[in-house]
């Protein structure tokens, strides 16, 4: 028998009495756990016992009458009776083995007269894909013995992936069923126009870039991690989605060839760098004053066809820490390329800031999440880049920079499989979690990607006389 002590729960031997007492306990909570099924017999074997068949039947028919007009006014309610009824079965089962699950991972302690403490279950959701767990820890489970709590709670479930988070004192504990792929193929079917699909994530969920929550994206690795390829999946999934996509490259690698094949403008050199930025700014706030025009929250709530004439924007800074950060010298050059530069960091810090409203979207890659790479703007701009993605491999301080521990089970992750990252902000999700990256070939980008919206920074609107006339249409 458990009852909640002021560090735990406590678990007293049981004797043949109180054992009875909960076999029958559990019989009648049998009996009411599966109420939308039990309660309605138990009234028809009433009425047939009092009032024989006539009265069961007329009660019947009243029965089956209200189950229709329930199912016709609250489909969802009456169709998934029989879900909640299995959802309480199972927590009922997982309270009941508690006990027995913390004696099986050692997390009690002895108390006098047999009795047990072991730690407050919270709650416990058990999920074909993935078990939440919520507990309070016993006071001499510190905090630097979690992460090897959640690895035991991953074992004992038989999980593939786990997850811990501390919040007040309660750990909260997820563990993933389904296994991570060492190699995810590019899925090539276009998904929703607002969300692009870069991979798997820890639990069986989809990666994605969400235009309405998931609002610009830092992606961190050194060379050779797979940041090229998650910009190739993030930048051919936008071109099917309907976005229009730019791309700054300061490298110039000639990685993205096949995108200027297909008309996304590829720019490389800083002052033509400036100038996009400037461009698309005018774009933003034409775009901001329709908004305010129409008296709605973001593009996204924008009546059909001034929301469907431009789409939204993806642009991906490639290489960042060659563009933002300042260039020091004296010469004339120099000086003139610093001042270009620190035009850029305003530039790309004010679509991070206020592009999300108007759908403008960043990628920004970078090899370590430093501020100083990221120019004078570096502390603002990666404040407001909310999502990230790291790739490869990070030290403490470079997992730290990130936002997440290098204690944390996920940072394990990074084991050099290709693709493989731990992300976090995905979704409104600020939990870091493991992720599986989509790998999507250059040849097979040349031949499987097909734009649906035209290219180019000339095809990217509104411009103001576009907004003013919009305007005056609405």
């Amino acid at each position: 028998m458990a009852r909640v002590g002021s560090a735990g729960q406590i678990v007293a031997p049981l004797s043949l009495r109180r054992k009875l007492f909960r076999f029958l306990c559990n019989r009648a909570g049998g009996f009411w756990r599966w109420r939308e099924f039990t309660l309605p017999l138990a009234l028809l074997y009433g009425a047939w016992a009092m009032g024989g068949g006539a009265t069961a039947l007329s009660l019947a028919t009243l029965l089956a009458g209200a189950v229709a007009l329930a199912t016709l006014v609250r489909p969802r309610f009456s169709l998934g009776a029989l879900n909640r009824c299995r959802g309480r079965t199972r927590a009922y089962r997982c309270r009941r083995c508690w006990p027995n699950v913390c004696l099986g991972l050692h997390w009690y302690r002895k108390l006098d007269g047999g009795a047990i403490l072991v730690p407050h279950l919270l709650s416990w959701h058990d999920a074909p894909t993935h078990v939440n767990l919520a507990l309070a820890p016993l006071a001499e489970q510190h905090a630097s013995s979690w992460d090897a709590m959640a690895d035991a709670f991953r074992r004992f479930v038989g999980g593939a992936s786990v997850e811990w988070r501390e919040s007040h004192g309660t750990l909260r504990i997820v563990v993933g069923r389904v296994p991570l792929p060492d190699f995810l193929p590019w899925p090539g079917c276009p998904g929703p126009s607002t969300q692009l699909l870069l991979g798997r994530r820890h639990g069986g969920g989809d990666l994605v870039i969400d235009s309405r929550s998931t609002a610009h994206v830092l992606l961190a690795g050194a060379t050779g991690s797979g940041k090229g390829g998650a910009i190739r999946t993030a930048t051919a999934a936008a071109l099917q989605a309907g976005w229009h996509v730019v791309v700054l490259d300061p490298k110039e690698a000639g990685e993205y060839a096949w995108l200027e094949l297909l008309g996304v403008p590829v720019i490389t050199a800083l002052p033509e760098q400036v100038e996009a930025l400037e461009q698309l700014v005018r774009v933003r706030q034409a775009r901001q004053g329709l908004v305010r025009a129409c008296g709605v929250d973001s593009w996204h709530d924008l009546p059909g066809d001034e929301r469907v004439a431009f789409g939204p924007v993806l642009l991906v800074v490639d290489e960042a820490a060659d563009l933002l950060a300042t260039t020091k010298g004296k010469s004339g050059e120099d000086r003139m390329r610093a001042a270009l530069q620190h035009k850029a960091g305003e530039l790309i810090a004010e679509l991070a800031r206020k592009g999300r409203s108007a759908a403008i979207h960043l990628i920004v890659a970078i090899q370590r999440p430093e501020t100083a790479q990221l120019g004078d703007q570096g502390g603002a701009l990666r404040n407001n880049l909310t999502a990230r993605l790291a790739l490869g491999s990070l030290d403490a301080e470079g997992l730290r920079m990130l936002g997440v521990s290098s204690t944390d089970p996920v940072a394990l992750a990074l084991d050099g499989t290709p693709g493989r990252a731990v992300c976090l902000g995905f979704a409104g999700d600020p939990r870091p979690s493991v992720c599986q990256v989509a790998w999507l070939e250059q040849t097979q980008a040349r031949a499987e990607v097909v734009p649906t919206r035209p290219q180019g920074l000339e095809h990217v609107g509104p411009t103001s006389a576009d907004a003013e006339v919009a305007v005056q249409l609405a």
